[in-house]
């Protein structure tokens, strides 16, 4: 694998409860539980279709499962590169944010990774 080949997978694990997996060489980030990942599927696939007609993004999403826990996904697109970063705030108003994932590579590379995560889709979907 290519150290800098981005994968993005959602499992269906059991209860019909999905897990998304971030995922760059040796790094990765995994949420348990995600809650609306229909709606991160679409939202990934505009962010793609964005990125190729070639205009800057930068765009948030917020992330979150069933026990309440939210992560900030953000998205870059400037000068042919693409970076995402996903953030993690502990509870509580003092902590600091933790960046568990990054990653940068070029739009194809985004887009292939957004497709391959559509044409891998659990069955449940």
């Amino acid at each position: 694998m290519r150290k800098y080949l981005l994968l993005l997978d959602l499992y269906l694990m059991k209860n019909r409860e999905v897990s998304l997996v971030l995922k760059s060489g040796y790094t990765s980030a995994r949420i348990e539980r995600f809650c609306n990942a229909l709606q991160f599927v679409g939202r990934m696939k505009q962010l793609s279709k964005a990125i190729d007609t070639g205009a800057n993004q930068d765009c948030a999403y917020e992330l979150r499962n069933f026990k309440g826990l939210e992560w900030i996904l953000a998205c870059r697109f400037a000068k042919g590169v693409v970076a995402l970063e996903l953030w993690f705030e502990q509870l509580g108003f003092c902590e600091k944010l933790e960046m568990p994932f990054d990653w940068k590579g070029s739009a194809q590379e985004f887009r292939d990774a957004v497709d391959r995560m559509i044409r891998r889709l659990p069955k449940f979907f």
